[in-house]
């Protein structure tokens, strides 16, 4: 219902002519079609600094990880640097548009921009280029374009990889033909704009808190089950241990490594370059996607030789055990086929009259094993948990027959969850969708506003 209330019969500009660039396509008959470097009238490499010193030379330094790009916008900025005598050209000023350069990734690489609409005293990193357009082109105007230039992939035509960093052609990226309306038609589109992706953004935060919500009912229904089991008469007893606290009586609580049938394994040190789709697949944690399912797009394998040491068997679990993801687990399932493990994952065979690989991979889903992991870091300061490590975890886990009922219970509470998860998701996605094709339609002049 959200999704139609934003929808309507749009109309169009009286006459088109093809503008003969590509992700412009038919334009308004009488709008002018230039280079952008046109109507750019500075642009600025921001500056990293020096660490701060807590003195008056100690400004906000705006970063690539402070844009909200979604809303062309920027989140509270924290990271302090130190500039002695920085060129005033270089303090962001009320309608610059900030573009990264540098950084970026295969999933999201670099060029997205935003509008820095703030009086505050800052500068930016120097992965960002702050640009600065002439009068005839508004600046609000400029971002949108630059959103629906990004949206169209036009900026992967000007990056450059270096050294596994991608950099962003700047010169070239403004060398590509954009529009340039009336400014009157600048402001009425800008605002349009405005209202319309406002609305849109806040639908999409409210179905955002609404996956948040699952998530944690979906964590409280694994942590009561595993820390508390399904009897609400069951008799407590103290675990004396901090993050797990009272356990039902007659629980047991053993060490990780007690409870593998071989012991922990690190997987193969080997680069990913073969495809080889006869060979057995070479899994990262990268290859696994929110689901615990394989993802199909990232698909590298070793060759028999080199992975035979490593071969997964069915109900394996997989540690993450260094970098973002650490403490990720996944369950290997004999579906994948023949697979083998890459060196930043650490793989456990569990011993199944103990404890089941199900049962255990809900155990990593808790909030008591994160609480654990957590406490490794405040410990180390370094995101690692080696198979030392993890072999010290305390596991707490009933009968198997209790094991077996917990696992059934969850199964079909979290399909439950992930479904609802997936659908709010996917909604999501369209409500994105359509803000890029609403965006992109008025830059270009496909609806008339």
């Amino acid at each position: 219902m959200q999704i139609l209330k934003l929808t309507k019969k749009y109309e169009t500009y009286p006459e088109y002519k093809d503008s003969g660039v590509e992700w412009l396509g038919k334009v308004p008959k009488d709008w002018e079609i230039s280079k952008a470097r046109k109507f750019i009238s500075q642009i600025e490499p921001g500056i990293w600094g020096d660490d701060p010193k807590q003195d008056s030379n100690d400004i906000k330094c705006l970063r690539v990880a402070d844009f909200d790009f979604d809303k062309l916008a920027y989140k509270d900025v924290e990271t302090i640097r130190n500039y002695p005598n920085i060129p005033s050209k270089k303090i962001l000023k009320k309608n610059d548009i900030l573009i990264e350069k540098s950084g970026g990734g295969e999933k999201q690489p670099v060029g997205r921009a935003i509008i820095f609409n703030s009086d505050e005293i800052m500068t930016c990193a120097n992965f960002i280029d702050i640009v600065r357009v002439k009068k005839e082109i508004l600046p609000r105007f400029f971002t949108y374009q630059l959103y629906a230039a990004y949206a169209s992939k036009l900026n992967l035509k000007s990056i450059k990889q270096n050294t596994g960093i991608q950099n962003l052609d700047i010169f070239s990226y403004f060398n590509e033909m954009y529009l340039v309306p009336t400014h009157i038609q600048q402001i009425k589109m800008a605002k349009y704009l405005d209202e319309k992706t406002s609305l849109i953004d806040q639908i999409i935060e409210r179905k955002q808190k609404l996956i948040e919500l699952l998530r944690e009912k979906r964590t409280a229904a694994i942590n009561h089950s595993v820390t508390k089991g399904l009897d609400p008469k069951v008799e407590l007893i103290e675990s004396r241990i901090d993050w797990i606290g009272q356990i039902p009586k007659g629980w047991k609580i053993e060490k990780m490594k007690f409870l593998a049938k071989t012991p922990l394994q690190y997987g193969a040190n080997e680069a990913a370059l073969d495809d080889n789709r006869l060979n057995p697949r070479f899994i990262r944690i990268t290859d696994i996607d929110e689901d615990g399912d394989l993802r199909e797009d990232t698909f590298k394998s070793l060759s028999q030789e080199i992975a035979k040491p490593y071969l997964l068997n069915d109900g394996d679990v997989l540690l993450a055990r260094t970098g973002a993801t650490v403490g990720k687990t996944f369950k290997y399932k004999i579906n994948w086929g023949l697979c083998c493990f890459a060196g930043y994952l650490i793989k456990i065979s569990v011993n199944e009259n103990k404890i089941s690989s199900d049962y255990l991979k809900y155990i990593t889903e808790s909030d008591y094993y994160w609480e654990w992991i957590n406490s490794i870091f405040i410990k180390s300061t370094i995101q690692n948990v080696s198979a030392e490590k993890y072999k010290e975890f305390l596991v707490l886990f009933p009968s198997k027959n209790e094991q077996f009922e917990i696992c059934n219970y969850l199964n079909e509470k979290i399909k439950k969850f992930d479904k609802a998860i997936k659908n709010v998701k996917k909604t999501v996605e369209i409500l994105q969708e359509f803000k890029s094709s609403l965006v992109s339609s008025v830059i270009t002049g496909k609806i008339k506003i």
